[in-house]
């Protein structure tokens, strides 16, 4: 304070003029320090600064440019970028350069191009270019911001590179459990097949002792007959599944136009026919159409129309419904019954092989129905889920694509 007022004080008793010049100078040496500060910022900027005039004649360079292009600033000025440029490059940079001194163009972000050093391999560069605004009477300036994509590229390159095997392998892993899925297919179908005739032998064989020589046997072997006798029906009937599931598998597809509605009632009446005790009330609605193979859907449709026969079987009024409705705009196919129902905490478990939710004292069967009903849907690109509360029926939903 006291420094300045003594300066005050000895400016007081200059002139005019020595005061004004002094001021001058103190001015132009703040402004050169400021841009002495400038030029230092752009020498070592750690991005490619540029000044060109308006044909592209390169007029002031920093370090990181001439790093870039294998040069030095001193060799760069006077130079035209375009030189730089790779020649499969040039027309499209020439012109945009042509636009931005027509003013057509004020500024260009991110233009991706591949700039060529006097040496070495050529590298790709992100550039943003804009028009220094000037004076008329000054000539136009463009200011370039030019960065170096070289490790962009690479880590690009890389990442594909990456993706590229990932999705080699998940091809190779699909292609060898596809593969495996085949050959446990046609294990199962060779199994199968070859077990049917030893089991209807044993079948038979046990009725055909159970009939003509039961007055010979004491109640003991009658009971081994009878078990023996049930048990070898009991996998027949597994082979007979674990045959359809296969068959549906390798079955060829032969889509068309269905009548669902005319399907179902067709089931319904078989199932009448073969259970004509049962009081079951049906109500399939009319006009249910859809896309598919009429063999396999038939299947599908009576393995799930049975399931609901079956786990209708210990309620009065019971009750089967066939119908449709939309969900998330497709159209969404529903058999619902209001029989035993199932936990719900256990649905995921419904469509795999041999998963079965209740006991076969309460409801006979080998837990294969509804894999083959999942199969089906899945080979026509479709999807099956079942909603349930115990005790409280069931509702089993599936789509078609149309």
């Amino acid at each position: 304070m006291q420094h300045q007022n003594r300066s005050d004080a000895n400016r007081s008793l200059k002139t005019p003029g020595t005061v004004a010049s002094e001021w001058l100078d103190e001015g132009l040496q703040g402004l050169e320090r400021q841009l002495r500060r400038y030029r230092d910022l752009f020498k070592f900027a750690p991005v490619g600064y540029l000044v060109t005039n308006a044909q592209g004649v390169i007029e002031e360079a920093n370090l990181a440019v001439a790093d870039l292009l294998d040069s030095d600033t001193e060799c760069l000025a006077g130079s035209f970028l375009s030189r730089f440029v790779t020649p499969e490059e040039k027309p499209a940079f020439s012109a945009n350069l042509s636009r931005l001194a027509r003013s057509e163009l004020n500024r260009i972000d991110e233009w991706q191009i591949v700039l060529q050093p006097k040496s070495g391999p050529a590298i790709p560069a992100s550039i943003t270019v804009e028009r220094v605004q000037q004076p008329p009477d000054i000539q136009l300036s463009l200011r370039w911001i030019i960065r170096d994509n070289t490790a962009l590229k690479e880590a690009e390159a890389k990442s594909s590179q990456v993706t590229a095997d990932l999705e080699q392998k998940a091809r190779e892993r699909t292609s060898a459990l596809e593969a495996a899925n085949k050959e446990m297919e046609a294990f199962i179908y060779s199994v199968s097949h070859d077990l049917r005739a030893p089991l209807r032998h044993v079948s038979g064989f046990t009725k055909a002792l159970l009939e003509d020589y039961r007055a010979q046997l004491d109640a003991q072997g009658i009971s081994f007959l009878e078990y023996a006798h049930e048990a070898s029906g009991r996998l027949g009937r597994l082979v007979d599944d674990l045959l359809d599931l296969s068959r549906v598998t390798r079955k060829d597809l032969h889509q068309q136009e269905l009548d669902l509605t005319n399907l179902a009632n067709s089931v319904i009446a078989e199932l009448r026919h073969h259970d004509p005790k049962r009081a079951v009330k049906a109500l399939i609605a009319p006009n249910l159409s859809a896309h598919g193979d009429q063999g396999l859907l038939r299947i599908a449709l009576s393995n799930l129309l049975s399931n609901a026969w079956k786990f209708t079987a210990r309620v009065d009024g019971a009750k089967i419904e066939f119908g449709s409705l939309v969900q998330n705009g497709k159209a969404t196919y529903f058999v619902r019954d209001n029989g035993a129902g199932f936990d719900p905490a256990h649905s995921k478990r419904l469509f795999g092989v041999f998963q079965r939710l209740h006991s076969q004292d309460e409801f006979p069967g080998n837990g294969v129905g509804l894999a083959i009903v999942k199969r089906i849907l899945t080979r026509h690109g479709g999807e099956v889920w079942a909603e349930s509360e115990t005790g409280k029926g069931a509702t089993f939903y599936f789509t078609l694509p149309t």
